[in-house]
C-alpha cells in the first residue's frame, strides 16, 4: 500500500461493566477508574512506540476509532490524553472522523457534551435492543429506557453523526418485538444504523445455552426475513442499505469501517487491536497485563503476525469488499495483489451462485444480489 494513503487509527479499549453473552471480544472487568486511567495514559503511550517501531511516525490519519470493550468508560480526560498522543504522532485531518462506540448506561449528557468538545464526531451506541427480555438474554447492562435516555442526551450533546447497533435473529425474538424496535429506531432518527445477524461460530455464553437446549434461536429461513424486514423497514426511514449489516443516511456511512471493506490501511493499538498495512496483517497480543509492562519499557508491544500469501490476501480483500452493495472491481484487486487469475479454478462455483441469484457479474464488477446479502458466508467459501 503507497504510504501516501491515510491511515484508520482504531483504539481498543477493553473494559466492560460487564461480560455480553454474545460476545468474543477482549475484554477485561472494570474494577475502578485508576485501572482504566492507567490504561488511557499507556495507550497514548503506545500509540508513539508502535509509530516508531513500524516506520508511520508522521503518517496522515483520517479516521479514528474508540471501539472495545467500552471506550465510553473513559473519562473526558482519558481520551483527551489519547487524542493529543495522536495528534503529536500522526498528522490529523481537519476533517478527521472521530468515531466512539458507547453503552447506553455509561454516557450521560455532561460526559457527552465533553466527549463532543474534544473532537469526538460520530457516537455508535450499543443499544442492540429495545426488549427489556432480551436485553437481560445478551447480558446487557442498561434497560430500554437507558437506551431511549442515551439517543436524546447525544443529540443534547451535539452529536449530529449518531449511529445505533441492533441484533437480530436472537433467542426470544419474534417479527412483532422486532417491527416495535424498527419503529422505535425510525422514530429515534438516527444517521447511521448497524444491524447484526447473532453469529453462531465463536465460542460464547449464548451459543452454549443454545447448543444445550436452554435458548432457542430463529431458523434460518426466519432470520432471513427479519433480515430483509429490516432492510425494508430501514430504507422507508431514510437509511441507505449500503454494507450487509450497515444502512446510512446519504453522506453518514462509517468512514473507518470502508477502509476495511475497501482493503485500505488501518493500524490497531491497545491490547487485541489489528492492523493491516499492505501485505502485512497483525494484532496485538490480547494480554492486558503483558501490553502495560511493555509500554512502561518503552517498548512496542507484543504482536502475531499473520503469514499471508498474495493469494489469500487476494481473498481477504474480495470477502471484504462484497460485504459492500456496490460490490467490487475484481481485476483491480487481482492486480493489487499480484494474482494473475481472480476466477480460475472459483469460476465453476461463481456461475453456480450466479445461477442460483446470489451473486452478479458486470464485466469486471462482481456483488451480492439481494437474495445473497443473508447468505452471504455462503457466497464467500468460494473465494477461499
Amino acid at each position: 500500500m503507497e504510504s501516501s494513503e491515510p491511515l484508520g487509527l482504531y483504539l481498543h479499549v477493553p473494559f466492560c461493566v460487564s461480560r455480553c453473552t454474545y460476545c468474543d471480544f477482549y475484554t477485561r472487568p472494570f474494577e475502578d477508574r485508576s485501572r482504566v486511567r492507567a490504561f488511557a495514559g499507556a495507550l497514548g503511550v503506545e500509540i508513539g512506540l508502535s509509530a516508531d517501531d513500524l516506520g508511520l511516525r508522521g503518517r496522515r490519519v483520517n479516521t479514528v476509532y474508540f471501539g472495545g470493550g467500552t471506550p465510553s468508560l473513559l473519562e473526558p480526560g482519558d481520551l483527551e490524553g489519547i487524542l493529543q498522543s495522536a495528534a503529536s504522532v500522526f498528522r490529523m485531518d481537519r476533517g478527521a472522523e472521530v468515531s466512539l462506540e458507547a453503552n447506553p448506561e455509561s454516557v450521560a449528557g455532561e460526559k457527552l457534551r465533553a466527549f463532543r468538545a474534544l473532537g469526538v464526531n460520530r457516537l455508535s451506541l450499543g443499544v442492540q435492543s429495545f426488549r427489556r427480555g432480551i436485553l437481560a438474554t445478551l447480558g446487557r447492562a442498561h434497560s430500554p429506557e437507558e437506551a431511549l435516555s442515551a439517543v436524546t442526551a447525544a443529540r443534547g450533546a451535539g452529536f449530529d453523526n449518531l449511529s445505533i447497533d441492533l441484533m437480530l435473529a436472537l433467542p426470544g425474538q419474534d417479527r412483532g418485538g422486532l417491527e416495535e424496535d424498527l419503529r422505535t429506531v425510525a422514530d429515534l432518527g438516527p444517521d447511521h444504523l448497524s444491524a447484526y445477524l447473532l453469529e453462531m461460530d465463536k465460542e460464547t455464553a449464548l451459543r452454549a445455552r443454545i447448543e444445550k437446549g436452554e435458548l432457542k434461536p430463529p431458523t434460518e429461513d426466519q432470520a432471513a426475513e427479519m433480515y430483509d424486514l429490516t432492510a425494508e423497514a430501514l430504507e422507508r426511514a431514510g437509511l441507505r442499505h449500503y454494507e450487509i449489516s450497515s444502512f446510512a443516511r446519504p453522506g453518514f456511512e462509517c468512514r473507518h469501517n470502508r477502509k476495511y471493506w475497501t482493503d485500505l490501511p488501518f493500524l490497531g493499538c491497545g491490547p487485541s487491536g489489528w492492523s493491516c498495512l499492505g501485505n502485512r496483517r497483525f494484532c496485538v497480543t490480547r494480554d492486558l497485563e503483558g501490553y502495560l509492562d511493555a509500554v512502561r519499557r518503552k517498548a512496542a508491544p507484543d504482536r502475531e503476525e499473520d503469514q499471508v500469501s498474495p493469494g489469500t490476501r487476494f481473498a481477504e480483500a474480495v470477502i471484504a469488499g462484497l460485504r459492500l452493495l456496490e460490490g467490487i472491481d475484481l481485476e483491480a484487486i487481482a492486480r493489487r495483489h499480484g494474482v494473475a487469475d481472480p476466477l480460475g479454478p472459483r469460476l465453476p462455483r461463481i456461475l453456480e451462485l450466479e445461477e442460483a441469484g446470489l451473486l452478479r457479474r458486470e464485466g469486471s464488477r462482481i456483488r451480492l444480489t439481494r437474495r445473497g446479502l443473508p447468505v452471504a458466508n455462503e457466497v464467500f467459501r468460494a473465494f477461499l
